[in-house]
């Protein structure tokens, strides 16, 4: 289950970071209470690193707005 929503979420946060798709994450993490959120993070920093990307911020953004 967390890899498919690590996936879910590199891939809206490969755009644009339009709206839509932030609304996409913040569901997510709201119908999964229980993700392994240490391990998102981890490898949203490695695609961040890889692709200079700011994808752990627009994450840690999306988290606190589904809160």
């Amino acid at each position: 289950m967390f890899e498919a929503i690590l996936r879910r979420v590199a891939q809206q946060f490969e755009g644009a970071g339009r709206p839509r798709d932030m609304e996409d994450v913040k569901g997510m993490l709201i119908k999964n209470p229980g993700a392994d959120l240490d391990y998102v993070r981890s490898w949203l920093q490695d695609f961040a690193d890889s692709l200079g990307e700011p994808f752990k911020d627009r994450f840690e953004r999306a988290l606190e707005d589904s809160r």
